[in-house]
């Protein structure tokens, strides 16, 4: 399954498999191919043919689907609720389109590539009509039971399968043949009017009811009405089931009209932009998952199938084919066995190319997938959409650059390793992988290192990151305020006042100056702050709840037995130290007195230092409150101390008897014990929980 995007919108082909170049053998082909076939999706079995696929069609219930191919010549049909093929058979010519005659898969019709035309009822063929032109048309009108045949004459001939003859045919006006011809379905005021498109570029409309035309419009050529001089034929035209009013016709020139068959000018015209035929136009019916409503048409050329709005025609995606486009399909999104069978079309849409497998596209934007297929959707959700630089999937392409550094030479090229192109050669990935690892030895080890750091960054996202600050500069003041800390505001206020009136600050805190609020402030109703409180406070809590534990389980109290004695004891120690600390204090004033009397005897050593710098020194009188203030601090914490230790008591532990071995083992022992004894303590609903969570 490859996936691509257009204009935003996700495609996913689901018989895409190994794309392999043409210049390999058969051989290497097969065995390559054989070998990527996991990455298909084969949405119906056998939806493939020997060489190529010419045409498909459903039914009307959308229960069954049918599709040929050649060669040989064979006719398949699909049961989608089986996702199998129902039956099959050889033809004995080149099928290249049919119509179903009934809602369900048993009649049916098929044109060939001559004049024959075979009416089918199963498997089996009921009848063999040959028409006198070589056809390029095949239609149904089941209004009057007729079977239209369009081709190289100008006249469109009727076959009345009701009594099983011909009919009067339509004479048109094209006089080179009729490509195209088609019938307005039940709904509007012109179910039953038959549309031909002429090579001339003219579309006639014709009442089945009376066999006469009733209108003709010239599309392209000299008179046309939308602006087309250039002669060119109209190779398809499509109507609107849902509406009745509006038709599509897709010219040769690439061209795509949309038409109201109440005017004679166009509503919009399409181009294709590559100047190739149309091969088919067909309205999407239903409403679209991406806008909710019926606007879109489908219009293929040979290369690419366009879905484009048909208001505007704007382009809402495309579908290139890796071949010529000869036909193609919407399925339906259910079945419905109630006339008018009526049911919305699905997202999945199938190509008939000029390659053996039917292309199968899955656009979830444009519908749902089938309810007989809703696989699909889970499927695409899983997808994940990968970049790829290469071609083909075995083979990788290099420019000349590279295969320079690689030291590829001509004489590689003359041997086959690898395959010159125009601005450089395919290589085949194992001999690429080769030469890189020579060239460059650590490119495995880069590699493996960015891996591991894009996992490590991938892992420390879940983190809980910075939280933001607010944009106002005073909502820690106001937060403060409410919660009625007032010193905790006062301090926070003088502190925001000192930061304004430094003018170092003035553009941090000027709301003019940055055109925005200060970065500072913290923004106390982040929820990621409050995560982040939330997440310490819970393993605070946490911490503190197991060291509660684990001191109830290892230790236990002891007794204080002479508490009273050490109160006294304490008393006592507090009188001898105050007893200590008087004495201290007159012994302190007796030295000051001493100091006064040999004041006079160092009078000439007034101010004068060792070094014979003069020093000034404090006054008799600042040395007694210096040592005043000593005593007081002193005495303070004698008395503090003398408090303390009468209040203080002392609290001791033993460990308990089952505990008595801890201390002599290692933390691994320790630790698979706790967990064993917790574990034992759990419930039976708690155990179920946490084995969930390991497993």
């Amino acid at each position: 399954m490859q996936v691509s995007l257009h204009n935003t919108v996700k495609t996913y082909n689901l018989t895409a498999g190994k794309s392999l170049p043409e210049w390999l053998s058969e051989r290497r082909k097969n065995k390559r191919a054989s070998a990527g076939q996991e990455n298909r999706v084969e949405l119906l079995h056998d939806l493939e043919f020997p060489h190529c696929a010419r045409c498909i069609f459903r039914c009307a219930n959308g229960t069954h689907l049918f599709a040929a191919g050649d060669y040989p010549y064979r006719l398949k049909c699909f049961d989608v609720n089986d996702l199998s093929m129902k039956f099959s058979f050889n033809a004995d010519m080149n099928i290249l389109s049919g119509v179903c005659l009934s809602p369900d898969y048993r009649k049916f019709a098929l044109r060939g590539e001559g004049r024959q035309i075979t009416i089918h009822h199963t498997s089996a063929i009921i009848d063999r009509v040959r028409v006198p032109h070589l056809q390029r048309s095949l239609a149904y009108n089941q209004f009057q039971a007729d079977l239209l045949s369009a081709g190289v004459s100008p006249e469109v001939h009727r076959i009345n399968l009701e009594t099983g003859s011909f009919v009067e045919s339509y004479q048109t006006s094209s006089a080179d043949g009729v490509n195209h011809v088609e019938v307005f379905g039940r709904h509007g005021p012109v179910s039953g009017v038959v549309l031909t498109a002429g090579c001339d570029g003219a579309i006639e409309a014709w009442d089945s009811r009376v066999g006469a035309a009733v209108a003709r419009v010239q599309v392209a050529g000299s008179g046309s009405s939308s602006g087309i001089d250039e002669p060119c034929e109209v190779r398809h035209i499509a109507t609107e089931e849902s509406g009745g009013l509006l038709f599509t016709c897709g010219l040769e020139s690439g061209e795509v009209l949309l038409y109201d068959v109440r005017l004679q000018k166009p509503l919009l015209v399409k181009d294709h932009m590559n100047s190739l035929p149309i091969v088919k136009t067909y309205f999407f019916h239903g409403k679209s998952t991406a806008t909710g409503e019926a606007s879109f048409v489908l219009s293929a050329d040979t290369r690419s199938l366009k879905v484009w709005n048909k208001h505007d025609g704007s382009n809402f995606t495309t579908i290139d084919a890796p071949a010529d486009i000869t036909d193609f399909t919407l399925f339906k999104s259910q079945h419905n066995m109630v006339a008018p069978y009526e049911s919305d079309d699905s997202g999945v849409v199938a190509l008939c190319c000029d390659v053996p497998r039917v292309q199968v596209h899955f656009i979830p934007q444009l519908g749902a997938a089938p309810r007989w297929a809703s696989f699909l959707e889970v499927m695409t959700e899983e997808l994940e959409e990968k970049e790829t630089t290469t071609v083909y999937d075995d083979f990788t392409f290099i420019s000349k650059d590279e295969m320079n550094a690689l030291g590829i030479a001509a004489e590689d090229l003359a041997g086959g390793k690898v395959r010159p192109v125009m601005h450089g050669a395919f290589i085949e990935n194992g001999l690429y992988r080769e030469l890189r690892a020579v060239v460059d030895p650590t490119a495995f080890n880069n590699y493996v290192a960015s891996k591991a750091k894009e996992r490590q960054s991938k892992r420390w996202a879940d983190r809980i990151s910075r939280f933001h600050r607010s944009k106002e500069n005073d909502e820690d003041a106001d937060d403060a305020q409410a919660g009625g800390d007032a010193a905790a505001a006062a301090t926070c206020n003088s502190a925001l006042a000192t930061a304004k009136a430094d003018p170092r600050f003035t553009r941090a805190f000027d709301r003019t100056a940055c055109g925005a609020a200060s970065s500072f402030a913290l923004d106390r109703r982040n929820p990621e702050y409050a995560k982040l409180l939330q997440t310490i406070d819970e393993r605070r809590a946490k911490a503190s709840a197991r060291r509660e534990r684990y001191e109830a389980e290892m230790f236990s109290v002891v007794p204080d037995v002479g508490g009273e004695d050490d109160a006294e004891s304490c008393e006592d120690g507090g009188d001898r130290a105050a007893q200590r600390q008087i004495g201290r204090s007159s012994a302190t004033a007796a030295a000051a007195a001493e100091m006064d009397k040999d004041e006079d005897a160092r009078h000439h050593l007034h101010g004068v230092q060792s070094s014979g710098r003069t020093k000034r020194r404090a006054p008799p009188q600042q040395k007694a409150a210096v040592s005043a203030k000593m005593s007081e601090r002193d005495s303070a914490k004698s008395v503090k101390g003398a408090v303390g230790s009468a209040a203080k008591q002392v609290t001791m532990f033993e460990v308990s008897g089952q505990n008595t071995d801890v201390f002599l083992r290692n933390d691994k022992q320790v630790h698979a014990i706790r967990k064993k004894s917790r574990a034992e303590k759990l419930t039976l609903g708690e155990r179920l929980k946490l084995a969930a969570s390991v497993r």
